[in-house]
């Protein structure tokens, strides 16, 4: 599969996930920033994640975001780093007692190979990245 294919799967399917037609996002948001940082006092597998992704509207209220991050898998036996182009969503439910979150994934070694990125910027503590099976827990600003 292209990553193209992929890329647009993806975002289809995380639109009629979120499934309304208002706009929570607003057109003067047009950038996204990520800092993320290992929990404190964790002991487990990590992550940083930080970067600027650009937002542009899509039809199911959100915002398609697109950009690179840098990212750091912080795992004792297989550590990793590196700049990712990452393709997600962002949207702002908090006018409906939600969070504020971005969703999108990266290919790695291969079109089939994703790097997952979870970033909750209301409740912090829900924030990861997961990869080949592994979760890595990271606090997000």
């Amino acid at each position: 599969m292209k990553t193209t294919a992929f890329a647009m799967t993806f975002l289809m399917a995380l639109s009629a996930m979120a499934g309304s037609s208002s706009t929570r996002v607003p057109a003067s948001v047009t950038k996204l920033t990520v800092q993320c940082t290992p929990p404190k006092g964790f002991a487990g597998l990590s992550a940083t994640v930080s970067g600027e992704l650009k937002l542009s509207a899509i039809p199911n209220g959100a915002a398609k975001a697109t950009g690179k991050l840098q990212v750091s898998l912080n795992d004792p036996r297989n550590p990793w780093k590196g700049e990712k182009t990452v393709l997600g969503q962002y949207d702002d439910l908090t006018s409906v007692g939600s969070d504020r979150y971005f969703h999108g994934g990266a290919t790695m070694k291969n079109d089939s190979d994703v790097l997952e990125i979870y970033v909750n910027y209301t409740r912090s503590d829900l924030s990861y990245v997961e990869y080949a099976g592994e979760t890595y827990k990271m606090s997000c600003k």
